[in-house]
C-alpha cells in the first residue's frame, strides 16, 4: 500500500519527462531516462545533452517543491554504442554545481549494463556470486541429503543464474560457457559426482535445461505473456500476430510476424526479433496453448 501511495505521489514526474520528450522507465523509486543521438554528429550530441540537463533541472525543482531529494551521488550516466564504433571521449552532464561523469557500466534494477551491451560484466558478476554460494554449500554437503542440497542450489545459485537471463540471448558461446560451467558444478555437487564426470546425463537426471535453453525458455515465457496481455504494454507493442495475405494452413496457428535486423550482433538479440524467431519454431500444440501451465 505504501508503494502504491508513493507511485501516486510521484506520478507527475512522468509528465515532466514527457514535456522534455524523454524516453523513460519508472520502477518504484528508480527513474531511467534516455535519448538517442548520432555519435558522429556534434549538434545532435550537444542537443541531447542540453535536453537531459534541462529535464534533470526541472525534476530537481519538482522534487524540492514536493519535499523529496534527488540523490546526485546515485545518478549515473552511461553512453551505449556499438563495439565497432568505440568512443574515447564523451562529455559529462552538468547537474547544478556537480558534473555527472559517464561510466562504463551501471547497475540497472540488479543487472549490470556495459557501454557496448556485451553483458560480460553481468555474466562475470553472476559467476562470482554463484560460485561463492556453491563453495559454501559444498562445505556442508556431507551433512545434507540430495533433496536438501538441490533446494539450497535453487535458492542461492539458480535464483541468480535465471534473474534477467533473457538479456543474455544471442551472446557468444564463449560468454555463455562461463555460466554453463557454474551449472555443471552445481549438478556435480548435488549428485556427488567427480570433477571430470560428463554433465549431460546429470542435467537430464536433475531435469535441468542447459543455460542456453534456459535463456530461450525465459524469452518464450515473456512472449507467451505478451501475446495473452499478461506482460507490460511496452513488451506487447513489440510483437504482432502473423496475418498471411491469403488463406493458408498457418493462418490458424498462433504465429508471430518476423522482423529483420541489420546488425546480427545487436539487432538479433532484441526482443522484437528474438521472440518471433523462437516462438514460431515451437510445436503448434504449444504455441496455441491458452494457459501458462
Amino acid at each position: 500500500m505504501v508503494a502504491f501511495l508513493y507511485l501516486l505521489y510521484t506520478s507527475p514526474l512522468a509528465d515532466n519527462l514527457k514535456h522534455h520528450n524523454m524516453c523513460y522507465h519508472l520502477y518504484a523509486d528508480d527513474i531511467q531516462m534516455y535519448v538517442s543521438f548520432a555519435t558522429n554528429d556534434d549538434n545532435s550530441l550537444n542537443s541531447s545533452i542540453t535536453q537531459i540537463e534541462n529535464c534533470l533541472s526541472d525534476i530537481n525543482l519538482w522534487m524540492t517543491a514536493n519535499k523529496l531529494k534527488l540523490n546526485k551521488s546515485k545518478t549515473d550516466l552511461i553512453y551505449l554504442y556499438s563495439r565497432h564504433n568505440l568512443q574515447t571521449s564523451l562529455p559529462s552532464i552538468q547537474f547544478g554545481n556537480d558534473s555527472i561523469i559517464p561510466i562504463e557500466a551501471v547497475r540497472n534494477v540488479g543487472a549490470i549494463f556495459d557501454s557496448t551491451l556485451s553483458m560480460v560484466p553481468q555474466v562475470n558478476s553472476l559467476c562470482k556470486t554463484a560460485s561463492y554460494h556453491l563453495r559454501n554449500i559444498a562445505r556442508i554437503r556431507h551433512l545434507l541429503s540430495k533433496e536438501s542440497t538441490e533446494i539450497l542450489v535453487h535458492a542461492f545459485v539458480f535464483s541468480k543464474l535465471d534473474y534477467c537471463n533473457a538479456l543474455l540471448y544471442g551472446l557468444p558461446q564463449c560468454v555463455i560457457k562461463k555460466l554453463q560451467l557454474v551449472q555443471n558444478s552445481a549438478a556435480r555437487l548435488i549428485t556427488c559426482s567427480r570433477k571430470y564426470d560428463h554433465t549431460s546425463p546429470l542435467l537430464i537426471q536433475l531435469h535441468w535445461l542447459p543455460i542456453t535453453q534456459r535463456i530461450w525458455f525465459k524469452v518464450l515465457l515473456l512472449t507467451f505473456k505478451a501475446i495473452h496481455k499478461l506482460s507490460p504494454v511496452y513488451l506487447q507493442e513489440l510483437i504482432s500476430k502473423y496475418s498471411p495475405s491469403r488463406k493458408l494452413r498457418s493462418s490458424d496457428a498462433m504465429l508471430l510476424e518476423r522482423h529483420s535486423c541489420n546488425l546480427k550482433t545487436y539487432g538479433s538479440r532484441a526482443f522484437r526479433v528474438a521472440a518471433p524467431e523462437l516462438w514460431n519454431k515451437l510445436p503448434r500444440e504449444i504455441n496455441c496453448s491458452l494457459t501458462l501451465s
